[in-house]
């Protein structure tokens, strides 16, 4: 019997082995599986080999996925092996949401193995299910709620396991692809790089297979594109050598995008027809959604906007059945493009609308998420106060009791003096109750306020774009039937968008920066400054400015990206005010002692009143009309909120006509 189990056990290690080193597909590893199954009979091996194969069905078959994972439940029920339930619901969760199943019924399998698993300590499967949940989020553009998910899943594996398993590895390529949802490439690309080095390192292959359109579209994004196309002709490679056809399909789409970028249109057409004829079977969700919005958008791009409507419609159809809208919000935005081109305004405008209806029901999914989370920590804090609370309280009755029997010779004085510590006590608890009270709506608030900030500065962008965009079409449109008068007040309209848009905008980097993080490191503020100036060289040549810069300036301890935009402000505000009959002069000088480093920017431009001093530091207060002077009023809240972050201040001495100078210190660390 030992001797069976060993030669089983060899044999399904060697499958493992050769998987990982040659070429065998995952239809050869499934049969594999299916025929060492014969020569097990012990329960629980077979309820582990059972959904080993299930498993290993994930990219071949949905189907033969849940059977697998069924049958392997069912046994690990009657023998009451918890661990093997969890695997099987699990697997049997990944089988539904492959039959692009309700969102429910997916979760609740996922759910249901979670809680398996965590009643037998079960780790790798809790961060398997947690990473299969924040995929269907993701799938919904939920992507906060994805992000949290994903770092949940990390989080349970770092702590259990040191060796980087190919969980860990695909883990990270999730995330990834959440991070380039949400636009921030860098981030994506951070990610993506990791989960390939643990899979090249480790021989994961299939992470290779599966991720590489991934890691090429996020190349693309960023407008890598020699680097892009190596990724995708690796890819590729790995796709024939696994037969892994789900991941080729979503490949080959991405790569047509990238074509179709290029303007490659004949190589993108080649590209989109392999993968529409690929995902014809219906096994890979969302590949034939993918592949109509690839031929969309080269039907947009060679001017067959006809073609383009149609097959954007085919994809909202379809799309409308299913519990996912990332592909509906790109096909309408695709398709009020194709109206557009097309003179149907109308139909531009309608779709327009659905698309932002749908954005709309995405970031309110975020908001609650946002808002309860905030919530959830906030009460997190209170709990943890209250206990603190109690245990000092705790100390203290302690304290009162070994001074009554020590000092019972004391007795009359001793209960003096405890009734004093008393009183003084609960002043002291009195004031702190306070205290803790007035703490507690400031943090409340502050976090909501954050929160508000960044999310409406969010939500108006979007309809404000959309207001830009149409009142400029219609200004086209119209501009022979307007008299001067009513293209007057058009012209107010799309100008007084730009203004909101701008201010919102500027809220949103204010907003950045509170929720920012400082980075101390050396910085040379000689070539910051020169960093300035040579990104605003065409302004700074445009008003004739000269700039004298100290010839020894000194290194300091700070976060360089934000001293420079601190140093950027000040030194195009220096030149936006200058003198109407003075060219703009600077100087930049700087003087240190012990315990700080003080710079200085002069000018000789227009001057501030006294009693504007410390008024031109808050967010939005202008001191000049913006028919004059452009901008928003936040440059200086802005450079005020920086110095701060430094523990350092900032001030400013002028006089009317004579030019000002701005100063601020970096504390020496």
């Amino acid at each position: 019997m030992r001797l069976t189990k060993f030669i089983i056990f060899t044999f399904w290690t060697l499958i493992m082995f050769l998987n990982r080193l040659s070429a065998q597909t995952f239809q050869e590893v499934a049969d594999s599986l299916v025929n060492l199954l014969e020569h097990i009979e012990e329960p629980r091996e077979r309820v582990d080999m059972l959904n080993e194969i299930s498993y290993a069905y994930r990219r071949i078959g949905a189907q033969e996925v849940y059977d697998y994972g069924k049958k392997a439940y069912n046994l690990a029920q009657e023998i009451g092996y918890t661990k093997g339930a969890a695997v099987a619901r699990k697997n049997q969760g990944i089988s539904h949401h492959k039959k692009n199943s309700p969102v429910d019924t997916i979760k609740y399998y996922y759910l249901e193995a979670i809680r398996l698993a965590e009643s037998c300590n079960e780790y790798y499967t809790q961060a398997a299910c947690n990473n299969n949940i924040a995929l269907l989020h993701n799938q919904n553009q939920e992507l906060y709620t994805s992000i949290q998910f994903y770092l949940k899943g990390i989080k349970i594996f770092d702590e259990h396991f040191e060796e980087e398993l190919r969980l860990k590895a695909l883990m990270l390529a999730n995330l990834s692809e959440s991070y380039q949802y949400m636009g921030d490439n860098e981030l994506a690309l951070y990610y993506v790089k990791r989960a390939f080095d643990i899979a090249e390192r480790k021989g994961y292959r299939s992470i290779i297979s599966m991720y590489a359109d991934d890691y090429g579209k996020t190349l693309t994004d960023l407008k890598r594109f020699d680097k892009a196309r190596g990724i995708f002709d690796q890819g590729l490679k790995m796709n024939e050598e696994l037969q892994d056809d789900m991941s080729k399909t979503m490949l080959l789409n991405h790569y047509a995008n990238l074509e179709i970028i290029l303007g490659n249109l004949e190589s993108a057409t080649k590209l989109a027809e392999d993968a529409f004829q690929l995902s014809k079977d219906g096994k890979v969700y969302g590949s034939l959604f993918y592949s109509r919005l690839c031929k969309a958008r080269i039907a947009y791009a060679r001017g067959n906007y006809d073609e383009g409507i149609q097959q954007c419609k085919k994809v909202i159809n379809q799309g409308d059945k299913v519990e996912r809208r990332s592909y509906q919000q790109w096909a309408r935005e695709i398709l009020s493009k194709c109206y557009e081109k097309n003179g149907d305004l109308a139909n531009s405008l309608k779709v327009l609308k659905a698309y932002q209806t749908i954005r709309d029901s995405i970031m309110e999914n975020e908001k609650v998420t946002l808002t309860l989370e905030i919530d959830s920590r906030y009460r997190s804090k209170e709990k943890e106060q209250a206990i603190s609370f109690l245990e000092k309280e705790k100390t203290m009755q302690s304290k009162y009791i070994k001074g009554l029997t020590t000092f019972s010779i004391f007795s009359l004085l001793a209960v003096l003096f405890i009734l004093y510590l008393f009183y003084k006590t609960l002043q002291k608890e009195k004031i702190i109750k306070q205290k803790n009270g007035e703490l507690k709506k400031y943090i409340d608030y502050n976090l909501q306020l954050e929160s508000f900030t960044h999310i409406a500065s969010h939500d108006i962008r979007t309809p404000l774009r959309t207001i830009i965009s149409f009142s400029q079409l219609l200004k086209r449109k119209t501009k022979q039937k307007l008299n001067e008068e009513e293209a007057e007040y058009l012209d107010f309209v799309i100008q007084g968008t730009k203004e909101i848009s701008m201010l919102t905008n500027d809220l949103l980097e204010y907003s950045r920066i509170n929720g920012a993080n400082v980075r101390l490191e050396l910085v040379d503020i000689n070539e910051v400054v020169q960093n300035v100036i040579a990104l605003n060289k065409v302004y700074l040549e445009e008003k004739d400015a000269k700039i004298a810069v100290d010839i020894q300036m000194p290194i300091v301890k700070a976060d360089k990206i934000k001293l420079m935009q601190v140093l950027q402000n000040l030194i195009l505000n220096a030149v936006k005010f200058h003198h109407p009959d003075k060219k703009p002069e600077l100087t930049i000088c700087s003087k240190e002692d012990k315990n700080q480093t003080l710079f200085e920017v002069r000018d000789n431009g227009i001057g501030i009143e006294k009693s504007y001093f410390e008024k031109i530091f808050l967010v939005f207060k202008r001191l000049n009309k913006k028919e004059i002077y452009e901008g928003s009023g936040i440059g200086l809240s802005i450079c005020k909120k920086v110095i701060e972050m430094h523990r350092g201040k900032i001030w400013v001495e002028s006089q009317i006509g004579q030019g000002s100078s701005f100063f601020f210190t970096i504390p020496k660390v």
